[in-house]
């Protein structure tokens, strides 16, 4: 907005008010170009927008998204432009998000920082890819979507060492007998009433997530239905996407060697020969994740790749 020398562009001596923005923009060598009354020319980056939403979406829209950079100037000249040719309100809501940032810096490909979800999975490859997935959600929902978060393979670290902690106490619930355990020491209906107000508080995931926790310190050290709790764990986390992973594949890493394998094998023949068929159905589903079908034959098990 520091018209002339010194700002962000230069002074255009073509416009009435330095403050003004481009509604067309004049051809460029090699740039797809239209006739108009102007000369052959482009829609500006702004009037793109408002174009593609009031064709796909109508003249006002619920939410609109981007990164908190855009606000200016992108989303102001939005408005200004939509809201002057319809008379009409353009947006109910901004939802601006923060940034991935590395090292204090955006992450961008022009820096070199940049990664994709992909590399993730290929740099965890000793987990399965929905233990992988879940981690990389419960990091990024413990930053607020508004605020910038600084990625690290520390930070992931964390994350999954906090899921841990979950994944611990519904081993305990799911192995509990609903029938021993006492009910309404715990109060379910406070705990959903303080996860909805913080989703309704902007979508304040960081507040949920605290207090997934409190619910997980509790159901740890009071003596509460089980079977109530873990329905309301998997309730609250799947609105956030959590939660998801089955016991079994989320206490193993992938099989990844000669070793491993040979010793799951041994460890699922005396399970099934103490007639614990229950751990042999978990090793033979953890040979699943890992590519692999066991067949069960009268001369032994063999291991067979999906």
């Amino acid at each position: 907005m520091i018209a002339g020398g010194g700002g962000r562009v230069e002074k255009d001596e073509n416009k009435k008010n330095p403050l003004d923005f481009a509604l067309w923009k004049s051809a460029k060598t090699g740039e797809p170009s239209w006739e108009s009354p102007w000369g052959n020319g482009r829609p500006g980056w702004h009037i793109e927008c408002s174009a593609m939403a009031m064709q796909h979406l109508g003249k006002t829209i619920d939410l609109h998204g981007g990164g908190n950079d855009l606000i200016f100037p992108h989303h102001e000249n939005e408005i200004a432009q939509s809201e002057a040719y319809t008379g009409l309100e353009f947006v109910r809501c901004f939802i601006h998000h923060g940034h991935v940032m590395v090292n204090n810096e955006k992450m961008s490909k022009s820096l070199g920082n940049f990664f994709t979800i992909e590399d993730i999975f290929k740099k965890w490859s000793d987990f399965s890819e929905p233990v992988v997935a879940e981690v990389i959600r419960f990091y990024l929902l413990s930053t607020h979507y508004r605020s910038p978060i600084e990625f690290s393979d520390t930070a992931l670290f964390d994350a999954k060492a906090g899921l841990d902690k979950f994944y611990t106490l519904f081993e305990k619930l799911d192995e509990a007998a609903a029938g021993t355990m006492n009910h309404g020491q715990l109060s379910m209906d406070n705990y959903q009433l303080l996860f909805d107000a913080a989703m309704d508080d902007d979508f304040n995931t960081v507040e949920a997530i605290a207090v997934l926790q409190q619910l997980r310190r509790e159901a740890n050290t009071q003596r509460v239905g089980a079977k109530a709790v873990r329905s309301l764990f998997a309730s609250l986390g799947g609105v956030l996407g959590l939660f998801k992973v089955k016991r079994w594949e989320w206490a193993q890493p992938v099989l990844n060697s000669t070793l491993d394998v040979a010793n799951e094998m041994a460890r699922r023949n005396r399970a099934r020969q103490q007639g614990d068929f229950a751990m042999a159905d978990q090793i033979r589903k953890r040979f699943a994740a890992a590519g692999y079908i066991l067949e069960d034959r009268p001369d032994g098990t063999t291991r067979v790749k999906q």
